[in-house]
Order: structure tokens, then C-alpha cells, then sequence
């Protein structure tokens, strides 16, 4: 490899190490480095968590969903949910979209805090 000595006392090349003595300091590339990989790790979209609480104002068995003060939700043990029960619901939406869909939901929880 060859290498020079430039005006100001410093070796450079055709490679990374002429790069960093020429002034880029390794913990620039580090840095940069560094925030790349936060970048990547923190662009995952985990969605949004929220708490619907309220009674069931109607089930639809066909659709496997109970509306929650109207808000559908699917379930998968449909018949142990009854009109009227008080619940409440810890979801997850799965999705990026700003609308509410309930195939994108997940439920957290779904505690039952009354029944009638």
C-alpha cells in the first residue's frame, strides 16, 4: 500500500485509515455508527396501546366481536361474554393506520368488572 506524507505531517492513503488521520476521528465513525443502528432498532412500529372501559351493548356471535360502549372488539370465547357486562379492555393496535379496525386489534387484557 502506499502512502504519503501530506503538507501537515500526516500519512494518507486510498483507505479508512487515511480518512480518520486526515480528521475523522474514530468516534465520529462510532457515533455514526451508533445512531444507524438506533435508527434501525427504533423503527419497528409496535402499536399503539389504549383501555376501552364500558358495558357490552350488543354481541355479535357470527363475527365473534362484542361492542364495548360500540366499539367492536373480537374475541375468541364468545359465549363467555353476556349484554350487559361491564368490562375492561387493554388493546394493541397492529397496525399504523390513524382508523380503529378490529382485525388489526390485540387484545392485552379483558378483565370483567361487572356483571348484571
Amino acid at each position: 500500500m502506499d502512502r504519503y506524507l501530506s503538507e501537515d505531517g500526516y500519512f494518507f492513503s486510498d483507505s479508512l485509515e487515511a480518512y480518520i488521520k486526515k480528521g475523522l476521528d474514530m468516534r465520529i465513525i462510532l457515533v455514526l455508527l451508533f445512531c444507524s443502528v438506533l435508527m434501525i432498532g427504533c423503527s419497528e412500529n409496535l402499536g399503539e396501546e389504549f383501555t376501552i372501559r364500558g358495558e357490552i351493548t350488543s354481541i355479535d356471535p357470527e363475527n365473534k366481536q362484542i361492542f364495548i360502549d360500540g366499539t367492536p372488539v373480537i374475541v375468541k370465547n364468545i359465549e363467555d361474554f353476556k349484554v350487559g357486562e361491564i368490562l375492561e379492555a387493554k388493546l394493541r393496535s397492529k397496525s399504523s393506520n390513524d382508523y380503529y379496525n378490529p382485525k388489526d386489534i390485540e387484545i392485552i387484557s379483558l378483565i370483567k368488572i361487572e356483571q348484571q
